[in-house]
């Protein structure tokens, strides 16, 4: 394995359980509102996060964006770093919350009930939180990372517990939850990386334009993306109802949390490595640093996707409340969808490190418009099973564009007779796991449970005897000499 990839198998090992303790929290906090929030507030719910997240991609993920790209750059100088994202984040919240306020107060596109105070505050944590996660990340405190996403994990799925049952499922207990993990999270960081110590500057005009010049074309990337991933939830709602967002919501997000994972924990190991690289002008590590991603992202996504197919009609009645079985089929499109985006997001950062969002710009329009016609057209006909069909159809699509623009930027060298070893793998696994569910009689619980060891085991021994030995030998070696 290449020297440069060695380096990074330390944060990705980390960002990876990270990841994993994040997906199982969200995975818990999704068993949590299926059972103690009906779908028509689980979809309310859904429907103002939406908002909320569209808010923080316009005026919080361009600031992110750069604050990731340009630590290193900025290493030596913390202080003027520190003042100048201060100042950007005081003034982006506060155009925010006039903007919410007024959105909540007069459209009818959600019932909030008096929520306004807790949507706020929600907002404006989690706004710091992005931040925060990005410059840990860019300075690859891994460890800290993982030790922060674990304790905001405790504290969320106990505080939205308690106070789900002790206020009998009342909406504002998911928002209160949120603002208090957030706020714990938030104070950790801080007490983190010493903020006292600084000595804050007056903003300067230099900084704020090269975060500007950078991230402001992200500013678009991330509208896309909200369009691309939660407007059809909103499109839904114009047709349907709040309780049909909510069946829709949660089975895309048993998918998302499920296969979402792996191409943003390999991405948050290799970047800040593949900046480093370009900024030393070696484009052969970049190069490396991305190919050997995107097979270890094959070696972990697919089989995860067969996986979560094959095991998802046990999902209802054990992990679920059946009142959201109807969204089955949505898992199934939404999973395949989810790979292809994974693949698309690592092939995106070759124009990330060049400084050039612009391409993902115009990519992401072209299938963010495709998107919503296709919405737009065939949810008002055959429901909301459509925006699952017309996701998978738009990211299958942006896939098949970056993988042919991606050739003339940079090489990257994939070897196709292993990615189709695992792609066997993982087919034979799923009718080994497959058959079995179909022959057991045992409680869907339990069912589940023993579907997934034995698709792990038998995926595993897979990879050995079709020869992937060395990928899978040498993670399992540094984990025992960790």
């Amino acid at each position: 394995m290449n020297k440069l990839f060695k380096k990074t198998q330390k944060d990705f090992v980390r960002y990876f359980i990270s990841k994993l303790v994040y997906a199982f929290r969200s995975l818990l906090l999704l068993t949590l509102y299926s059972y103690l929030l009906i779908p028509e507030v689980y979809g309310r719910y859904s429907l103002i996060m939406g908002i909320v997240n569209i808010l923080l991609a316009i005026f919080i993920g361009w600031i992110t964006s750069s604050a990731k790209r340009y630590y290193d750059n900025y290493k030596d100088d913390l202080p003027s770093f520190f003042s100048n994202i201060s100042f950007l984040w005081f003034f982006m919240n506060l155009l925010m919350g006039i903007i919410i306020i007024f959105i909540l107060n007069y459209s009818n596109i959600v019932t909030v009930h008096g929520q306004h105070r807790y949507i706020l505050l929600t907002m404006i944590t989690i706004s710091l939180v992005k931040i925060f996660e990005n410059i840990i990340r860019a300075a690859r405190l891994s460890k800290f990372y993982l030790y922060l996403i674990i304790v905001q994990s405790i504290t969320q799925l106990g505080t939205f517990f308690i106070l789900a049952k002790y206020f009998d499922g009342a909406l504002f207990s998911v928002f209160l939850s949120l603002i208090i993990s957030n706020s714990i999270f938030i104070l950790l960081v801080i007490r983190k990386i010493n903020i006292s110590k600084y000595k804050f500057s007056i903003p300067s005009r230099d900084f704020q334009k090269i975060f500007f010049n950078y991230g402001f074309p992200m500013v678009g990337i991330w509208g896309l993306d909200w369009l691309l991933n939660l407007s059809d939830r909103f499109i839904i709602k114009l047709y349907s109802s709040d309780q049909m967002v909510g069946i829709y919501d949660i089975n895309y997000k048993i998918a998302g949390n499920s296969i979402g994972i792996f191409a943003s924990s390999i991405i948050m190991a290799i970047f800040p490595l593949m900046v480093k690289a370009w900024n030393e002008k070696s484009e052969e590590n970049v190069s490396s640093l991305l190919s050997h991603g995107i097979f270890l992202y094959l070696i972990i996504a697919l089989p995860s996707v067969f996986g979560l197919i094959a095991v998802r009609s046990l999902l209802y009645g054990s992990f679920l409340s059946e009142e959201y079985i109807n969204g089955e089929m949505i898992i199934v499109f939404i999973s395949i969808a989810l790979f292809f985006s994974g693949l698309t997001q690592l092939l995106f950062n070759i124009w990330k490190v060049k400084g050039e969002p612009k391409f993902i710009f115009y990519t992401t329009s072209f299938v963010v418009v495709l998107n919503l016609i296709l919405n737009f057209s065939f949810i008002p006909i055959y429901g909301y099973i459509f925006a699952a069909i017309s996701t998978f159809i738009a990211y299958f699509i942006s896939f098949l564009i970056v993988v042919v623009l991606s050739k003339k930027h940079l090489s990257i060298v994939i070897d196709i007779k292993k990615a189709l070893k695992i792609l066997m793998s993982s087919m034979f696994m799923f009718l080994v796991v497959t058959f079995f569910i179909q022959m057991t009689t045992f409680h869907k619980g339990i069912t589940l449970l023993l579907s997934v060891v034995l698709g792990v085991i038998v995926y595993i021994t897979l990879l050995y005897f079709i020869g992937i030995v060395n990928e899978v030998s040498e993670w399992v070696s540094y984990l025992k000499n960790r």
